[in-house]
């Protein structure tokens, strides 16, 4: 239903930052569906592979790889996921569903730079940094992930922001990974709510900066085509 509402036909690729179940649980039916193929980690591999997709539909990478999907030029980087994630460790063979939570591990982390004629597109989907980890790359729109980040301090943040944001010149800004994964998804997105998270804090903080720097801010819902030029 949800691929179809999207309407979200054939797809190169579908590029997986790691392993969580929030992140890859899916990423066998969707490749299905899509003839897409997976790209993560090891561990998301072996998701793809426990939903039965075929070897030869997913690729594994660690960072450091640069990957070409029609006019598109994505490099894949290793990052961090947000501070003392849950379930850490590595899924060793393919996962067999149903499967508990647990066995979901973060497989280590990834972000993706997707370069265009168009403009660049930076997908960093876990709040944490690496000082200089972006040193020489460029992104227009940076896809921000905001996930615990409201419970993180002032320091913490503004380094966040200064590493991801500032270091590649982006001018728009799509907070993702605020809202509640556990809602379906034929209702409206909503915030992940205290003691899970704080979204209000982490929005407030990350307009103040935008605000000061000349970025623009925009929010996602599903199924809704969203601008991104900065102008809009």
């Amino acid at each position: 239903m949800a691929l179809a509402k999207g309407q979200l036909g054939k797809q190169a690729a579908l590029l997986v930052t790691h392993s969580h179940h929030d992140h890859a649980m899916d990423v066998g039916l969707v490749a299905r569906k899509t003839g897409a193929q997976v790209v993560g980690t090891s561990s998301v591999k072996a998701i793809a592979l426990g939903a039965g997709l075929p070897a030869a539909q997913t690729r594994a990478v660690s960072g450091g790889e640069v990957l070409r999907f029609g006019r598109f030029e994505v490099d894949v980087i290793a990052s961090p996921h947000s501070p003392d994630p849950v379930f850490p460790g590595k899924i060793e063979s393919p996962l067999k569903t149903p499967a508990s939570l647990i066995r979901y591990k973060e497989g280590g982390n990834l972000s993706f730079l997707l370069r265009h004629e168009k403009g660049n597109v930076l997908i960093h989907a876990s709040a944490n940094y690496v000082r200089g980890m972006y040193a020489g790359k460029r992104a227009d729109v940076v896809f921000l992930g905001i996930g615990l980040l409201g419970k993180q301090n002032d320091d913490f943040i503004k380094a966040y922001w200064q590493e991801v944001v500032r270091a590649t010149g982006a001018k728009v800004v799509v907070p993702i990974h605020w809202d509640d994964f556990t809602r379906s998804l034929d209702e409206p997105l909503k915030k992940t709510a205290w003691p899970l998270d704080k979204v209000d804090a982490a929005l407030k903080a990350i307009e103040a900066l935008a605000k000061a720097d000349g970025v623009a801010l925009r929010m996602m819902q599903q199924f809704e085509r969203m601008p991104v030029s900065s102008s809009r």
